[in-house]
């Protein structure tokens, strides 16, 4: 059995699994890179905008996030622990 074992990784190795799996790898990692990069390349893009803006323009823009500000901290009381707030 082990010796079957052995043959079959033997065999894996001569055919180039390490080489699959770090070109795979590689693949991979470049386009979790470039993801990355059009992330951020988007999101400064956005920051950059938003900075330019007037306030006026600005507040036209941004959502009101009063309420929601609201509702969290209503739970965020809602959930303390008495002496531990």
């Amino acid at each position: 059995m082990q010796d079957i074992i052995e043959e079959s990784v033997d065999k894996e190795v001569n055919s180039g699994m390490f080489e699959r799996a770090a070109k795979t790898m590689k693949d991979e990692f470049q386009k979790l890179k470039e993801g990355i990069t059009r992330t951020l390349q988007m999101d400064f893009s956005n920051m950059l905008k938003l900075t330019f803006f007037h306030k006026e323009e600005l507040v036209k823009r941004l959502p009101d996030l009063q309420n929601e500000y609201k509702e969290i901290m209503y739970i965020h009381s809602a959930i303390q622990v008495p002496g531990n707030a």
